[in-house]
């Protein structure tokens, strides 16, 4: 559910929906909050995706199909050593770039069940010619490119409950991936990155709670696409991918972390008598969204996309988590206009050890 949420300085509330009732209660983080503009009244939102000068970060990188297969190849030249001839899974090809031919086999491997071979009828010889036949002219460059630059598989032949991607759906998410750093998604070179089956919504999705858009496995689903505009659609798996990177170097629950907002766990027992936990944080807690103050992983998942699309109003608001997103998950790498992202397209790198502070 998406909820505008006005705050009014002589009385700062935000309203908390329930199935039952309505409580107004403070919002935490309004005492860091510094002002930018002259108004009498500020407009916060649910997610800090649905901010409205979010769309003034974007680089805006559209690559045509044949950029992108030119990309590749500049790619597979760096990455292989020698060509090859090699049937794998029913296809004879000939003379291409070994680290290509891992690829296709990672896109037509089921990653859960690796026995499950698929076979094609193709005269290709070329990966990028078998690609396109499978997944389609258009889209099989693409994900073979982001297999290969971002370490992300997009097959539907490798995840079950899956389905090929649209063209149209991947033209967004390779311009949220190309927003990022190369190099930060280093941690697994075959990581889902799924179109989850259309027409079923999340599973494990309760009762009542509304449609999923996307979980942070980087599986999703119809409405991310159907729901949202654009911009949306860009920052949704950002969010996840904050996720992805807060769960793999262990810092979206890290004792650093949970100081910056306080955070701690409180058991209770509910009306049925079960024991439960809810996470708490400090009242004076700096937060740029409201669905940033469920728990750790949540902000550290949104303050992520505040980091790379709102960074002039993050460092402003909460300079102390700006700084922990700027030092230990971006390796100094910012995005305010001053230092031209875009531009400059800088590669993170990490130094020897940076993560191991967190292990």
């Amino acid at each position: 559910m998406k909820i505008l949420l006005v705050v009014i300085f002589i009385n700062i509330c935000s309203i908390a929906l329930s199935e039952d009732n309505i409580n107004c209660v403070p919002l935490a983080g309004m005492n860091n909050l510094k002002q930018e503009i002259f108004s009498d009244v500020v407009e916060l939102y649910e997610y800090v995706g649905k901010h409205p000068k979010i769309p003034e970060a974007f680089c805006n990188i559209k690559l045509s199909t044949a950029e992108i297969e030119k990309r590749i190849i500049n790619r597979a030249q760096k990455d292989s050593r020698v060509k090859s001839n090699k049937k794998l899974h029913g296809i004879h090809f000939e003379n291409e770039y070994s680290s290509l031919l891992k690829l296709f086999g990672k896109l037509t491997t089921n990653k859960k069940n690796i026995t499950e071979n698929h076979t094609f009828k193709s005269n290709c010889k070329e990966v990028l010619c078998a690609v396109k036949e499978i997944f389609g002219q258009d889209v099989g460059p693409k994900i073979l490119y982001i297999l290969q630059e971002f370490g992300l598989n997009g097959s539907f032949l490798s995840f079950n409950e899956a389905e090929n991607w649209s063209n149209e759906e991947l033209d967004v998410l390779l311009q949220g991936l190309e927003d990022l750093p190369k190099g930060m998604l280093s941690f697994d070179d075959n990581k889902s990155f799924v179109r989850h089956v259309r027409g079923q919504n999340y599973a494990k999705s309760p009762p009542g709670k509304g449609c999923v858009q996307a979980i942070d496995d980087l599986r999703f689903f119809d409405c991310w696409w159907k729901n949202l505009n654009k911009a949306d659609r860009m920052t949704t798996p950002t969010h996840e991918i904050g996720h992805y990177v807060g769960l793999e170097l262990g810092l979206d629950e890290h004792s650093a972390w949970l100081e910056l907002s306080g955070w701690e766990i409180e058991q209770y027992y509910d009306e049925n008598k079960k024991l439960k936990t809810k996470w708490n944080m400090n009242k004076d807690a700096c937060f740029l969204s409201t669905y940033g103050q469920k728990d750790p992983r949540e902000d550290f998942a949104e303050m992520f996309v505040a980091y790379r699309y709102l960074p002039e109003i993050f460092q402003k608001t909460c300079p102390e988590k700006y700084r922990y997103f700027k030092d230990f998950i971006y390796n100094k790498i910012e995005f305010t206009k001053d230092k031209k992202f875009c531009e400059k397209q800088p590669r993170l790198k990490y130094k020897k050890g940076l993560w191991g502070l967190f292990r």
